[in-house]
């Protein structure tokens, strides 16, 4: 589907593609009238009169918070002249099979999903049919392959949402949520290599509590679980993740720019002078590997991780490389946690810093995964005018907070967001 969007972007809580951002799926109801953008998978025809027919078999996706508990589709089988209609629904392991009304009559068919322990994902609909009906005979012309036709679909129950966001900004106010605040202080320590601590307030800290937060938000750190850090370094996140997840897979090049830094080469060797905390040593391993040519089976991991990485690749095509190598070894429904730097305001990119409209149209929209619900903007104004000169060797030393960075005109910041392999 090709999705038509504006490149202009004036803040980032502004408004500008006028729908769902392309690549993100946040609605839990769903209108079938061609405003659809990544919450409609393939299987469709064209939207008519605010309905769409499928094909033999199509999808879907929707937002789901836990404590909703039932799909709805309200569908038709269409006119008595194109037969009977038998249909089949299925979303997060539930599934129905049913008799489309026909004579044009709409009929909405509940379907009970099984509970989820995430907070929140994207599940999955699918409407198959026995056999497609043709119309020709009744309209002329028309030979397509006809299932049912679709008016909405919907999610249903009472939900719990969390005041927290998922996907963000990097959100100096993160630090006073009680959640956010209590895996900050499950990731504190200090050593000679870094510090996490509540004093310290640097986006950096921010990604990695953030990150760690929404990955246990999201169902992901449980003990069978598979990690795969994509450009990791050393991170703090690796060690802490050991000691909760069957085994974390830590690759980087641990050569070039960032080898005198956070992925030195010693930790192949010796990846204990590096942990904050204790950890059982073989559950990590630390792997010598491109973020954009994972050598890993297909559907190996979990939950991937990759904390402002991505944008030091080489160029854009290889951002987005690594998004689909990503892709490739999540399993379905495995989630992957990726942070980059972006713009905060409309300027042209820069070789290593995105504009806000390429976070969804260069990287996500064509990786092969969804993100789970919009980025959320953040109020950085203090910041902005009082920003971190990443030219100034003493602004990088400075004690003050270390949220918003600015190169020669640009200021920019993290963002994060959370994918989901459909």
């Amino acid at each position: 589907m090709r999705h038509v969007v504006t490149r202009r972007f004036p803040s980032w809580g502004g408004q500008v593609y006028g729908t769902t951002p392309p690549g993100v799926v946040s609605r839990h109801t769903l209108a079938l009238d061609g405003r659809e953008s990544s919450h409609l998978g393939d299987g469709w025809h064209e939207p008519e009169d605010g309905f769409r027919w499928t094909r033999e078999r199509a999808t879907a996706f929707l937002h789901r918070t836990r404590g909703q508990d039932t799909l709805e589709v309200e569908l038709s089988g269409g006119p008595r002249d194109l037969g009977p209609a038998r249909a089949t629904i299925e979303a997060g392991g539930a599934r129905v099979e049913l008799c489309a009304p026909s004579k044009g009559g709409w009929e909405t068919t509940r379907l009970k999903l099984p509970p989820m322990t995430a907070e929140q994902a994207i599940v999955r609909v699918t409407i198959g049919v026995e056999r497609t009906r043709t119309p020709i005979q009744a309209a002329g012309d028309d030979n397509r392959a006809l299932g049912v036709a679709v008016r909405r679909l919907r999610l249903s129950g009472t939900s719990r949402p969390v005041d927290l966001a998922l996907s963000s900004v990097c959100n100096p106010q993160h630090w006073q949520h009680p959640l956010w605040r209590e895996c900050l202080d499950a990731l504190a320590f200090r050593a000679p290599f870094g510090v996490i601590a509540p004093e310290v307030q640097h986006r950096k800290v921010w990604e990695w509590v953030h990150g760690v937060a929404g990955l246990a938000r999201l169902g992901c750190i449980r003990p069978a679980a598979r990690a795969l850090g994509v450009a990791a370094g050393h991170e703090p996140v690796i060690y802490w993740l050991a000691n909760r997840v069957a085994g974390v897979y830590a690759t980087d090049l641990y050569d070039g720019r960032f080898a005198d830094n956070e992925a030195t080469p010693d930790v192949l060797r010796d990846p204990g002078q590096y942990a904050p905390y204790p950890y059982p040593r073989e559950r990590v391993h630390f792997l010598p590997m491109s973020g954009t040519h994972a050598c890993f089976a297909d559907e190996t991991f979990d939950f991937v991780f990759s904390f402002c990485s991505i944008e030091h690749f080489g160029s854009r095509q290889n951002s987005l490389r690594s998004l689909q190598e990503m892709a490739r070894v999540l399993r379905p429904g495995g989630v992957a946690v990726v942070s980059t730097e972006v713009l905060l305001h409309d300027q042209a990119p820069l070789e290593e810093i995105f504009s806000p409209w390429e976070i969804y149209e260069t990287l996500i929209a064509p990786s092969g995964l969804l993100m789970i619900g919009d980025i959320a903007p953040a109020d950085l104004g203090p910041y902005c005018a009082n920003p971190i000169n990443l030219l100034l060797a003493d602004d990088l030393r400075s004690p003050r907070p270390h949220f918003v960075l600015r190169f020669d005109e640009h200021l920019f910041t993290s963002v994060m967001f959370f994918l989901q392999k459909p």
